[in-house]
């Protein structure tokens, strides 16, 4: 893996002017590149859960581990490259644009966070057998 050439000086986590990491509603991140043209259903923001006015549009944000493999990205998949994503938090968050190299350093740390993951912890669990007294799914 390469290391990256020169220190990323844009959105550094001492920054503490940015934005909090959710889209308005007027607002789209997308460029138009779907990854997934599919219609899917609407992602529920935290607001449909709480009902607390500040959670409007905000939505789970996943862990870095293993981004590299997780694509397409956003809450939508609504890209299909890491890079474009990088760019286009850049520009969303930050407004900014970033050069090809600094989207190929932020790119370097993330595809660092890509590890491997113990088969064991993917394994359906062993469950007993479903019989009259097994509990329905709760359809909500």
């Amino acid at each position: 893996m390469a290391r990256p050439r020169h220190r990323v000086t844009r959105g550094s986590a001492a920054d503490e002017t940015l934005p909090r990491p959710s889209t308005p509603p007027s607002t789209s991140l997308s460029s138009g590149t779907a990854a997934n043209p599919t219609s899917k259903p609407r992602p529920k923001a935290r607001f449909e859960v709480t009902g607390n006015e500040s959670d409007r549009q905000v939505f789970k944000v996943l862990s870095l581990r293993n981004v590299e493999k997780t694509g397409p990205y956003f809450h939508d998949d609504s890209i299909a490259t890491i890079d474009e994503a990088e760019r286009l938090m850049a520009r969303h968050q930050l407004g900014k644009a970033l050069n090809d190299a600094e989207v190929a350093d932020i790119v370097a740390f993330l595809t660092s966070l890509t590890g491997s993951v113990d088969p064991s912890l993917l394994a359906p669990p062993s469950l007993p057998k479903s019989g009259p007294n097994t509990p329905k799914p709760d359809p909500r």
